[in-house]
């Protein structure tokens, strides 16, 4: 079977690792090599933004990001980055506009309920972040991100025995799909989690 480096899908994960490990040059290199090669697609603009954003200039960012965003409404990944842009700027409303915006094209996904979640957090609004962690818990309660910022939350909350048992489940999560993936020899599998009752 052969695979088309541009496929979309490898593209999104190649970008994702590229930011997550701060690889801005690469970043920048695919980035322009995208746009040159079909300026109508939406991704070559994604990675530009994701790019700046990488690189700290978050005008440009919110730009191409907003281009991607208008070549493709629904891509939800444009509007969590929009969203961290935001957030990097302290305007929490808006990052939280746009994490809701994913929210809707994203059905399922944990993420965009994980990051309005941390945006309250961080505005001292521990209540409301309480609640969209539970929302995102729901969707995903095997996810170690999850999971780590409920605990987190509850520690904000003065519940700390909760916030004991979700970070140790957490780490225990995280531990987990590091022995699977290192025993799969690169096949995805399944995690055995179980999701407990939120109290």
């Amino acid at each position: 079977m052969k695979i088309d480096p541009y496929d979309d899908r490898i593209l999104l994960n190649h970008i994702g690792l590229l930011v997550e490990s701060d690889q801005s040059n690469e970043l920048y290199k695919l980035g322009h090599l995208l746009i040159g090669l079909d300026p109508d697609k939406w991704i070559g603009w994604y990675c530009a933004g994701c790019y700046y954003l990488v690189v700290k200039k978050f005008m440009k960012a919110i730009d191409m990001l907003r281009k991607a965003l208008i070549k493709n409404p629904n891509f939800g990944h444009a509007y969590l980055a929009l969203g961290h842009v935001f957030s990097e700027e302290k305007e929490y409303d808006q990052a939280m506009n746009s994490y809701l915006s994913a929210q809707r094209v994203m059905p399922g996904s944990a993420l965009p309920d994980l990051y309005v979640s941390v945006s309250y957090r961080a505005l001292g609004n521990y209540e409301d972040a309480h609640s969209f962690i539970k929302q995102a818990y729901e969707r995903e309660p095997c996810n170690p991100m999850v999971l780590h910022e409920y605990g987190t939350n509850l520690i904000k909350l003065e519940d700390y025995e909760n916030a004991a048992k979700f970070l140790n489940r957490a780490l225990n999560s995280l531990m987990q799909n590091v022995r699977r993936n290192s025993q799969s020899e690169g096949k995805r599998l399944k995690a055995p989690c179980q999701k407990e009752p939120v109290f």
